[in-house]
């Protein structure tokens, strides 16, 4: 707070009061309120440490507690996004500047605007409704507000503080709606926010979207390798194991704090906020076993499950190594728990038993909200994820179960900024890619000022290029973010005539929005290295989605639903699934082999988000619904009638569909027998010889794999779809096969002996097809594919380490794209081809 001056020590607390009666409370213990929100009955003041305990004596106090925080995501690297968002293409060949448009930024100070204004990197008329956020001033909403300023120089810019607290935020938030704003743009986290459903923040984002035509765009945070969530495993002395009994003697999370160093450590579980009776405790040792920190509140009933640490190293020139330990305490339930640590200066993440999903939460978890990704712009493909970018798909939990699938989009980060006020320059994290996000959306929505909020979030999404896995997916999103594309859904030109001539003739022609996609429908070989996945159209495999597999338990009535009564899966009135029972009671089944109910969903079915599902039996609509979550198995119980309890659905933790193998073969020529390594997770995988007489089938192959429910794919490209794999299936050289492992584990493959075999063959399709590589030692791509090398134009790996695929590899490309690049024994493989032909196994 500026000037703030005062003899005593002061503390900046959140106060709760009641609401009903705002004037009983007493200002008297109160240095200086900076937010308050009278209709919820929270203050947030600096209060002398002497005052806190008569303060709290007032009949009103509900609770008092210490504000944390808010945490911006900015990182050290930049991209010029300009250029790669293709926004100079729009400027270059279009009137369009953002005009028009008001665009806010929350984010932690200004302090500096004038240095950047006197270099002409913002206008003068930039609106500053408040700048005294209560906590670090770093000027990074300057660097925000140049990335929208060069996008969308015509746009009238907008900067409130956040806040320091959730109160502050929220009424950020409002005034930024107040004066106008047309896009709001954010790069806070509040760590005190709930992960399993929507606190105060969230809710107030949505209702604000809700009854307001705006675009909100956040980021989506830098949490993927400071982030932990599992189900409570104890080691036995009721500490929780990290590595869900992996591990012998590396069971907890790890840090390490230079000088200087800060580290925030949020713990949470899944009960609902306001209502724990589950009591947890978080501590924090150093590298000689001393208790550093702890938080240990209690919860009994009607609590926040929720413990935070803020740990500083104030020695100057020692670097220390901290612990973190988790402990249930008493008789207290198995929780799924939720931890992260948030760094800043001189702190270090150790990445062992961090877990990238599900690292988004608080409003950026919104589905109206737009979660931004970011990606380098130095990436030479422009088509990896930054490792430390949060990832979905988000848990909720409260009041319904539900998965949703972020972030939304991604940008690009590591970009120039003038490092007005000493800010960091380039500009690394989702706090740059953000902003990218919300000045394509203002440069292209001045284009059609007319249409409302909801189709200017639509056609960013729709538009943007495709990463990853084809489709919407929890890593990338929809994709990176393609301003030219944006504008092709948004706008079309209308011709003009002249007055010159009788004959009226156009002079305002289409735009050329050059844009570098090139189709998959060639004859020729691609020869440039800068033809990627990202540009593949999905439209090549429309059922290219894994499907989801459900099972459970079914009640009508409250008794068990009779054998043989079926189940039907909806998507409005479209029947998509249906399943008999097996037994009385139940659907399905929870073994590798078991019939489940699968849903296939088409790429167009979820290019707006993946849709609600519901379940009928007997002309009668179930209670519990689900969001469709591509590749996820999970136990859903269904009740067809009102009970006197309602049973909560279990879910199987959901993984991202990213896959690796390592293979260990033996170092002499031909081995008899090699293992794969699986990882947790799923696991795209192939046997690179035919495998013995007895030892070749599905159920003999993947005995020792926890599959935790999920059936064990291959994939099918003439019908463009997915079929599971039956227990006496063959697994065959040259198939790819997707298997989900529970935990870190092998198979070993026995191959047959005969000196004299016919090498397999397998007939490819045109579109995408999974394939296998089929010798023990690696080899190119280029020799491994030469019986079809007229017609392969892609190949796509996967790493499970980093839950993103690998760069691809181009027919006739160079660099990190060249088709000299190995494939290895083990892996599982897309390729896509222009046309048929037969795949020949280059070993047997």
């Amino acid at each position: 707070m500026d000037n703030l001056s005062c003899d005593k020590d002061l503390v900046l607390v959140e106060v709760q009061f009641d609401p009903s009666f705002p004037k009983t409370l007493s200002q008297t213990d109160l240095f200086a309120i900076v937010d308050q929100d009278f209709t919820s009955g929270i203050v947030i003041a600096y209060v002398p440490l002497e005052n806190i305990e008569s303060l709290a004596k007032q009949d009103v106090i509900a609770f008092i507690k210490f504000v944390v925080p808010s945490i911006p995501h900015v990182g050290s690297v930049t991209s010029e996004g300009d250029g790669i968002h293709h926004v100079s293409d729009v400027r270059l060949n279009t009137p369009f500047r953002g005009t028009g448009i008001k665009v806010g930024v929350i984010s932690d100070s200004v302090d500096h605007l004038a240095n950047a204004q006197a270099t002409g990197d913002l206008p003068s008329n930039v609106h500053v409704l408040r700048n005294s956020n209560p906590f670090a001033h770093t000027d990074e909403g300057i660097a925000m507000l140049e990335i929208i300023h060069d996008l969308a120089p015509g746009a009238e810019l907008y900067f409130h503080d956040g806040g320091g607290s959730s109160t502050g935020f929220n009424n950020a938030v409002n005034a930024l709606r107040d004066a106008g704003c047309d896009i709001i743009c954010d790069d806070l986290t509040l760590p005190d926010q709930p992960s399993f459903e929507d606190g105060a923040v969230a809710t107030n984002v949505k209702n604000i979207l809700s009854s307001n035509d705006i675009v909100y765009v956040t980021s989506a945070g830098n949490l993927a390798g400071n982030h932990y969530q599992g189900y409570f495993y104890d080691q036995g002395n009721h500490f929780h194991d990290f590595s869900s009994g992996r591990e012998l003697e590396n069971k907890d999370l790890y840090f390490a704090l230079g000088p200087g160093g800060v580290a925030t450590v949020v713990l949470q579980w899944s009960d609902k906020w306001g209502q724990s009776g589950n009591d947890y405790d978080l501590g924090i040792f150093d590298e000689y076993g001393n208790l550093a920190a702890a938080s240990t509140e209690y919860q009994n009933g009607n609590d926040n499950p929720l413990e935070i640490c803020i740990i500083q190293n104030i020695d100057p020139s020692q670097t220390h190594y901290c612990t973190i330990v988790v402990e249930k305490t008493g008789v207290s339930q198995d929780k799924y728990l939720e931890v992260f640590v948030m760094t800043s200066g001189s702190a270090y993440v150790n990445p062992f038993n961090m877990i990238p999903s599900d690292s988004i939460f608080e409003h950026a978890a919104v589905n109206e909200v737009i979660a931004v990704g970011a990606i380098d712009s130095q990436d030479p493909g422009n088509n990896d994820i930054e490792p430390f970018s949060s990832q979905g798909p988000v848990t909720i939990m409260y009041p319904n179960r539900e998965t949703r699938i972020k972030p939304d989009i991604c940008g690009i980060d590591n970009v120039r900024v003038t490092g007005a006020g000493g800010f960091s320059n380039p500009f690394r994290g989702t706090s740059a890619s953000a902003p990218h996000v919300a000045g394509i959306s203002a440069l292209i929505w001045s284009a059609n000022p007319s249409i409302p909020a909801n189709e200017i979030r639509s056609a960013l999404l729709s538009s943007a290029t495709d990463l990853g896995v084809p489709g919407n997916d929890p890593v990338f999103g929809h994709g990176l973010a393609n301003a030219a594309t944006m504008l092709s859904i948004v706008y079309t030109p209308t011709p003009t005539p002249t007055l010159t001539t009788p004959t009226p003739t156009l002079t305002t022609p289409t735009p050329t929005l050059t844009t570098p996609t090139p189709t998959l429908t060639q004859t020729t070989q691609p020869t440039t290295t800068t033809i990627t996945p990202t540009t593949i159209s999905t439209t090549a495999n429309p059922n290219e989605v894994p499907p989801m597999e459900l099972w459970g338990q079914v009640t009508d009535g409250g008794a068990a639903a009779p054998e043989g009564s079926i189940i039907l899966a909806k998507i409005g009135n479209d029947e998509k699934a249906r399943i008999s029972l097996v037994s009385a009671g139940r659907y399905g089944g929870s073994g590798a082999f078991d019939q489940r109910l699968k849903i296939v969903l088409t790429q167009a079915e979820i290019a707006a988000g993946y849709p609600e599902i519901s379940f009928w039996m007997n002309g009668k609509e179930a209670r519990e619904k689900v969001r469709f979550n591509p590749g996820s198995s999970q136990q859903l119980d269904l009740t067809f009638s009102p009970s006197l309890t309602s049973p909560t659905p279990t879910q199987s933790p959901t993984v991202t569909a990213t896959i690796t193998t390592t293979v260990t073969p033996t170092p002499t020529a031909g081995p008899a027998e090699i293992t794969l390594d699986l990882h947790p997770g799923w696991n795209f995988i192939s046997t690179p010889k035919t495998l013995k007489s007895g030892y070749d089938t599905a159920k003999v192959v993947f005995s020792q794999v926890n599959t935790q429910a999920h059936s064990i794919y291959r994939y099918d490209t003439p019908s463009q779809s997915w079929a599971a794999l039956g227990a006496d299936d063959q697994v065959r050289p040259l198939e790819g096969i997707w298997v989900y492992s529970a935990q870190h584990t092998q198979i070993n493959l026995k191959f047959k002996n005969d000196p004299v075999q016919t090498p397999p063959t397998k007939p490819m399709y045109k579109g995408w097809n999974s394939i296998g590589f089929s010798d023990t030692t690696p080899a190119s791509a280029k020799d491994s594919l030469s019986s079809i090398s007229t017609i392969w134009s892609i190949v796509l790996g996967f790493d499970a380490e980093y839950q993103y695929y690998e760069p691809s590899i181009i027919n006739g490309g160079s660099g990190s794209h060249s088709d000299l690049n190995s494939l290895s024994p083990g892996k599982g493989y897309w390729v896509f081809t222009n046309g048929p032909g037969t795949l020949a196994a280059i070993g047997v």
